[in-house]
């Protein structure tokens, strides 16, 4: 019995060692790196492996620390075997953004749309800016006609709050939305990205986010 066990297992090994694409099976919402390259990539419902293309890029979309991502290493064969899709941009409504080379600096809005102007970010905009290899520039599409210069301009994706108030709101199509402490957890929102605003008033109240949706998290929603 024992070594009919063994030549099983012997059997079962050699096959995975023959056809190691059965290591690992791709799954829409994994991330995924190789033992030798540092460079992560989102699995999207596509089948498609999308790049996560620079550390501050994967912090826009993810909250928490390294320690609490789950990231599979697999193989460079089932790397290869896995289509490239779009690059990962940098989420709507987190960070201000400039290209290596350039002191331009823009927001995200959602699509990948890039609109000029800071103000409306408050007088610590700076600390918002990442920088992004212009490599990557057109991932992007600038749109001339959009500027950012007063809060009621803030795009779709950003999060708000009143000075004196720990209420949170997403803003979203003119509404804002308040974000429950689940909502805020379940969406992977960073509270650094949060913008203090003077009052509420330009925005509608809209309904609650209380949940994760994938319209609001998802980083390649917005690719399809």
């Amino acid at each position: 019995m024992k070594k009919t066990l063994l030549t099983l297992g012997l059997a079962i090994g050699l096959m995975a060692l023959a056809n190691p694409a059965m290591a690992y099976w791709p799954q829409a919402g994994d991330l995924v790196k190789t033992a030798n390259n540092p460079a992560i990539y989102y699995i999207g419902q596509d089948g498609t492996r999308h790049s996560l293309v620079s550390a501050n890029v994967f912090w826009t979309w993810y909250n928490g620390s390294w320690k609490d991502q789950s990231i599979q290493t697999i193989s460079q064969y089932d790397m290869d075997n896995i289509r490239y899709g779009k690059n990962i941009t940098a989420r709507a409504g987190t960070k201000l953004i400039k290209f290596s080379g350039s002191e331009i600096v823009y927001a995200v809005g959602p699509n990948r749309k890039l609109c000029y102007g800071a103000s409306g970010w408050g007088n610590d905009w700076g600390k918002r800016v990442i920088n992004i290899n212009n490599f990557f520039a057109s991932d992007y599409a600038l749109d001339k006609s959009c500027v950012i210069n007063y809060y009621s301009q803030l795009p779709n994706g950003t999060l708000i709050k009143q000075k004196d108030s720990s209420e949170i709101y997403y803003l979203e199509n003119g509404y804002r939305r308040w974000v429950s402490a689940d909502g805020f957890r379940a969406n992977n929102f960073r509270w650094e990205n949060v913008v203090v605003v003077d009052d509420l008033y330009p925005f509608s109240a809209g309904r609650d986010l209380t949940y994760r949706e994938s319209a609001v998290s998802q980083p390649d929603y917005y690719l399809y």
